[in-house]
């Protein structure tokens, strides 16, 4: 990975690439419903970027392009719901969203990534000792609810 730490990130072009799974698949996952959302909210702070929301079959298009940053929604137990080196195929800064499994967040601490996403204080607290970690809870956009409660829930 080579990064360019002084680029000015919002004031040329950029591709921001979100990296889910399931995406392309009927069943509704929750990495797809954030990936749209937050495609959504990426376009409207960066004008003029071009976002891509891509699976696990378009590995090939994003080595293919010069990526700014992606997101990294693939935090499952294993394949195909882990891609670990996905960084390889990124010039730009790649960011590993880790929102479950908190089992494996040792595993997660070792993949090669320039920082970590989490909704998990505990979380962030052990993925920080090893690069720059946010913190950032999970919502619900209006346009999905709202929801009646569950009482299984």
């Amino acid at each position: 990975m080579s990064h360019d730490r002084n680029h000015d990130f919002r004031k040329s072009p950029r591709t921001i690439v979100l990296f889910s799974p399931g995406l392309n698949e009927q069943t509704i996952w929750g990495e797809k419903l954030a990936v749209i959302s937050e495609a959504k909210y990426l376009a409207k702070e960066f004008p003029g970027a071009r976002i891509y929301q891509y699976g696990i079959e378009d590995l090939d298009c994003i080595a293919a392009m010069k990526v700014d940053l992606l997101i990294s929604y693939f935090t499952g137990p294993r394949p195909p719901w882990r891609v670990d080196n996905i960084a390889e195929l990124v010039t730009g800064v790649t960011i590993l969203k880790v929102v479950n499994h908190g089992d494996l967040l040792d595993e997660f601490a070792q993949v090669p990534a320039d920082g970590f996403i989490t909704n998990s204080v505990a979380a962030s607290q052990l993925l920080g000792q090893r690069c720059p970690t946010a913190y950032i809870p999970l919502a619900v956009e209006d346009d999905y609810g709202p929801v009646a409660p569950q009482d299984r829930y």
